[in-house]
């Protein structure tokens, strides 16, 4: 088995993008609160974490999506893997990912259920959340950033900033799942999977991308008025993001 093709069947390349944001995040919130060897032990488990979670997130949604992934040639790599190796890798990261949060007090554990019950309800039937209308960017969106981001913050401390911070994850992890919708808008269409995208229509979706992405550009600058200094430092932060998921939601 090839490197390419490991690196394929995990998503690596997503799972990277999406821990990334959450990392740089997690860590501006770090430095704010100031550095300790207890908010970098939370720093590390958080990773450890959301790795863990996005991970199964990713195997739950290709092992629920093979069958029509494999009509239209998608992810491909999924089902060179032998399916006893899938299910134990499946069950392994699942069960991991529904514990840890129960190790760090009744509101980890609370994040926690949240987010892998997005993560399940997303593509695993009869929830299969994917085919619900709005419901399937939601419940792709909050597993994969501000449930993990939410669950660190009680790992270390609760303010205003952590509360700031959710709701831009939030909303940036919302336009990524609608733009990929919309990417596989015609595809989705052809399988008859019935996403929200599929649903609403591409001129719909587009409006509705477009006013998301306003307030997303909005909520980024926002810091700099309600935090001062230390505002200004979160939204140059957030600029950067703001300009790569400008550039990838609409192909410049």
């Amino acid at each position: 088995m090839s490197i390419s093709k490991i690196v394929d069947f995990f998503r690596v390349r997503e799972f990277i993008g999406r821990l990334q944001t959450n990392a740089i995040v997690a860590m501006i919130y770090l430095l704010i609160l100031g550095i300790s060897d207890e908010f970098i032990l939370a720093y590390l488990i958080f990773i450890f974490y959301q790795s863990i979670l996005v991970l199964y997130g990713y195997l739950l949604n290709s092992w629920c999506d093979s069958e029509p992934d494999s009509i239209a040639r998608k992810n491909t790599a999924f089902n060179e893997f032998p399916g006893k190796s899938i299910a134990a890798t499946l069950w392994f990261s699942g069960i991991i990912a529904f514990t840890i949060p129960f190790f760090f007090g009744h509101y980890a554990a609370v994040a926690g259920v949240a987010a892998f019950f997005s993560a399940t309800a997303y593509s695993l039937k009869p929830f299969r959340l994917k085919e619900r209308g709005f419901l399937g960017p939601i419940a792709a969106a909050l597993p994969q950033s501000v449930l993990p981001f939410i669950f660190f913050v009680f790992l270390t401390a609760v303010n205003e900033t952590a509360v700031f911070l959710s709701i831009w994850l939030f909303i940036k992890q919302l336009l990524e799942e609608l733009s990929h919708q919309k990417d596989d808008l015609e595809s989705d269409k052809k399988l008859g999977i019935s996403t929200f995208a599929v649903a609403s229509g591409a001129k719909n979706l587009n409006f509705l991308i477009n006013l998301f992405f306003v307030i997303f550009l909005l909520w980024a600058i926002l810091p700099i008025f309600i935090f001062g200094t230390e505002g200004l430092f979160i939204a140059i932060t957030l600029a950067f993001f703001s300009a790569h998921l400008t550039a990838k939601t609409f192909g410049i």
